[in-house]
């Protein structure tokens, strides 16, 4: 694009300054969505949960009491994990 006036570049200039903000907020946006699914208590959730699926999935039901066993085990693991996350984060605060 040319720019031929001075009112075309005050447009032109304030286009780019909102495409900037624009794109400060989508890399903002992603970098909590990287920050949330990197967190200790989610990873362990997820795999847990993918775990459970796919034994539901593999057993249709058929085993209820081991269904009932890994969803425990995931709940216990995710308290350690909020365990481990909080005693790490006080750690770090103190240095």
């Amino acid at each position: 694009m040319k720019i031929k006036s001075f009112k075309q570049l005050n447009a032109e200039k304030k286009r780019l300054s909102q495409e900037k903000t624009n794109l400060e907020q989508a890399i903002r946006n992603d970098w909590k969505d990287i920050q949330h699914s990197l967190n200790p208590k989610n990873l362990a959730a997820g795999i847990f949960s993918k775990t459970c699926d796919q034994h539901t999935s593999s057993t249709n039901g058929s085993d209820y009491l081991s269904d009932k066993i890994s969803r425990m085990a995931a709940g216990f693991t995710r308290k350690i994990v909020e365990t481990a996350e909080e005693k790490a984060y006080k750690w770090f605060r103190k240095k």
